[in-house]
């Protein structure tokens, strides 16, 4: 959790354009959720759903 909240992150090293620690994690795990819907509505379909 350090890791995320940017204890380690030295705030003067911080360019113009990167990604925190934070921003990073949220997006990989909004592109998780997002795969696993598409994957649920297809398994949906495949099993008979409308």
């Amino acid at each position: 959790m350090d890791i995320v909240k940017g204890k380690y992150t030295d705030p003067n090293s911080i360019d113009e354009g990167e990604v925190s620690h934070f921003q990073a994690l949220t997006t990989g795990l909004s592109g998780s959720v997002c795969l696993g819907n598409i994957a649920g509505v297809g398994g949906a379909l495949a099993i008979g759903g409308t």
